[in-house]
């Protein structure tokens, strides 16, 4: 998914990380409910960290890679 002129990243120039948080649970929620299954949401491009636009990959937990680290920052799991 991705999301041109995202109000939060615009307002984060000079960020150090994604900070598209609330985006991401939100569009986490909404695909969960279309797929009728719990699926998680991170943020791999950011516009505050000098991307052009916000990109987001959706998928369930089990399938990401937490060997990256945007990953692992994004989704801390216990």
């Amino acid at each position: 998914i991705s999301v041109i002129n995202s109000p939060i990243a615009q307002a984060c120039k000079n960020a150090k990380a994604p900070v598209d948080t609330i985006l991401r649970g939100f569009i986490a929620g909404i695909f969960s409910i279309y797929f009728r299954r719990d699926v998680e949401c991170v943020e791999v491009k950011c516009s505050a960290l000098g991307e052009n636009h916000c990109d987001f990959v959706v998928k369930p937990l089990e399938e990401f890679n937490f060997e990256n680290p945007l990953t692992r920052d994004q989704l801390r799991v216990e």
